[in-house]
């Protein structure tokens, strides 16, 4: 019998929210570390003679953050919430032949894709 939920994709969905949060997390430290590279260039150019030297050596460590923030700033605008994989995977599985063999038996239509809906909430909550 073929499982109708991958059980990879029951672990990427319980995985989903965390990658997202570590994400956030990550993008944040970035703009901390930024702000503080601004904020130190800022402070040190009129008070440090070695300012130049400074701005040099740490100027590839910044754009190695900035590159590194880009990547979590997309992870975070892509990477969808586990409420939005479920939703594709109920929509997945409500397919137009289950709603005519719901008709083809007679039974209601609301009522059996509430349920159908219901099992696959279900099924996902159980694996994980």
């Amino acid at each position: 019998m073929e499982t109708i939920i991958s059980p990879w994709l029951v672990y990427l969905i319980s995985r989903a929210d965390n990658i997202k949060g570590a994400s956030i997390g990550i993008l944040i430290l970035c703009f901390v570390l930024c702000l503080f590279y601004i904020v130190g260039l800022d402070v040190n150019k009129d008070y440090d003679d070695n300012y130049e030297k400074y701005k040099k050596t740490w100027k590839p460590h910044v754009i190695k953050v900035l590159i590194l923030g880009f990547i979590m700033l997309f992870s975070v605008v892509f990477i969808p919430t586990s409420k939005t994989l479920m939703t594709m995977i109920i929509v997945k599985n409500i397919t137009y032949d289950r709603i005519e063999s719901i008709i083809e038996n007679g039974k209601d239509i609301r009522t059996t894709i509430k349920q159908d809906i219901l099992d696959i909430i279900n099924t996902i909550n159980e694996k994980e």
